[in-house]
């Protein structure tokens, strides 16, 4: 029988309960961060990468508050996926694009929240769906019709979407992952695109090298933050510049 490398933690995506699971956690979504390169080659991180740690950091320490007192937070970061037009466009196709998939594949999916490594529960992933009979993970993108006939022509996945399924695979133990790019404005049989990917070990070994260290990272300000005392927040430095 083989072991389950994950849990889910929140049935539904964008609640509340999703939410709270993934602050301070790192997500698929997260791993291509982590593999940038800095633009100064003398310097370890790039801008994006510490304001990436500084993030989860904080959030962490919003965490140890309890979901009943991050409501109007949470409605917050709501309403940014609310006003985010790219983001509802995904939200609106998603189900179609999955319905597509099922109708060409003869597979069927079940939707999941967010999953939660077992091994490292400070990893995760929220799946779009999962391929019942096989355990394999789907990915949907719903892009503009440029974009769309921009990946069928060159069969081309953009490196974060790479990343992305990589952790997917991880976090799931899945044989492999379908990407899915499905856009409803395109001619008649040209809407649904679907490239399947098969991570070798090295490329899951490269994720989760760069997940625990920089959870370590993560980690290390978390506790900055934590055991910051009254006397840190109470002080007045005076900031002097040159005239």
């Amino acid at each position: 029988m083989t072991k389950q490398t994950y849990e889910v933690v929140s049935p539904d995506q964008n609640s509340h309960e999703w939410l709270f699971e993934r602050l301070g956690t790192i997500t698929a979504t997260d791993v291509a961060v982590m593999f940038q390169k800095p633009r100064i080659k003398s310097e370890e991180f790039s801008k994006t990468q510490i304001d990436f740690i500084n993030q989860k950091a904080v959030e962490r320490v919003l965490k140890t508050r309890g979901i009943e007192a991050l409501t109007d937070y949470f409605n917050a970061e709501s309403a940014k996926f609310e006003n985010n037009e790219d983001i509802q466009r995904g939200k609106d196709h998603e189900k179609y694009a999955v319905m597509a998939y099922e109708n060409f594949t003869k597979n069927i999916i079940d939707v999941v929240g967010f999953c939660r490594s077992v091994e490292r529960p400070y990893f995760g992933c929220s799946p779009d769906g999962l391929i019942i009979e096989s355990g394999a993970v789907i990915e949907v993108k719903c892009p503009r019709v440029y974009n769309h006939y921009y990946t069928v022509k060159n069969k081309f996945v953009r490196d974060i979407y790479k990343y992305q399924m990589m952790a997917q695979q991880l976090v799931l133990n899945a044989p492999y992952v379908h990407f899915i790019s499905f856009c409803a404005e395109a001619l008649d049989g040209h809407e649904l695109f679907l490239m399947e990917f098969q991570f070798t070990d090295d490329d899951l070994n490269s994720v989760v090298e760069k997940v625990e260290y920089y959870n370590t990272l993560i980690e290390l300000e978390f506790q900055k933050l934590k055991n910051l005392t009254p006397q840190d927040l109470g002080k007045v430095e005076v900031l002097r510049g040159d005239r």
